[in-house]
């Protein structure tokens, strides 16, 4: 009996050491979300950094929190094959995205609208755009074009 309980135990150890190792494994593949206390994008380890830019996750979910955008007009986040008669310049609304501590400062917005989302600590203040309106929640961390209006806790650009 005593050999049973011995072998029970060893394979409790074993089997207790796999799950931590899962836990550890799940926390590299981990990515990086906005901490509103001191206004960086972090992981479950506490590094700084950026999620890579993916634009399949932000079509489905509108979550683009803590990613680095590349060059582009901002108006191709949304999933333009399914606007009946999509105009890259008609006025379109971009509207109620989550860009926490995303860095959006290499991109373009003319024509269109991007409202009604959160910039808490984002990077917006090189964005380039003219006949645009920007709009949303900042933080004291969210760095923001010139001439905006600030309200309590919102921004209204337009340009």
């Amino acid at each position: 009996m005593k050999k049973y309980a011995f072998l029970i135990l060893i394979a409790g150890i074993i089997i207790s050491c796999n799950k931590k190792d899962v836990l550890l494994n799940d926390c590299i593949d981990s990515i990086f979300y906005y901490d509103s206390l001191n206004g960086e994008c972090v992981n479950c380890k506490g590094e700084l950094g950026l999620n890579p830019y993916n634009l399949n996750q932000i079509r489905l979910t509108k979550n683009a929190e803590c990613m680095k955008f590349p060059a582009m007009h901002l108006v191709f986040i949304l999933d333009t094959l399914n606007i009946e008669n999509f105009n890259e310049y008609a006025n379109n609304d971009i509207q109620e995205y989550n860009f926490k501590g995303a860095d959006l400062d290499s991109t373009n917005l003319h024509f269109n609208q991007l409202i009604k989302s959160n910039f808490e600590g984002a990077k917006i203040s090189q964005i380039n755009f003219g006949y645009a309106r920007i709009n949303g929640e900042i933080d004291s961390y969210t760095e923001y074009p010139e001439g905006c209006i600030i309200e309590n806790d919102s921004i209204n650009c337009h340009q």
